[in-house]
């Protein structure tokens, strides 16, 4: 059953943005489907840490 679908929906990631949580624009924190509630609480604390 898996090879099947990998056969008819193969994934490709290579178009997939990767982004550490220190380097991530704010829009894209604040567009993700994980981080989007804590974005602001994200971008406050990485902003503390590199003054």
């Amino acid at each position: 059953m898996v090879q099947k679908l990998i056969s008819i929906a193969p994934l490709d990631i290579s178009n997939v943005p990767k982004y550490t949580l220190t380097e991530a624009p704010e829009e894209w924190l604040k567009d993700h489907p994980y981080f989007k509630y804590s974005a602001d609480k994200i971008i406050f604390y990485r902003d503390y840490l590199h003054g």
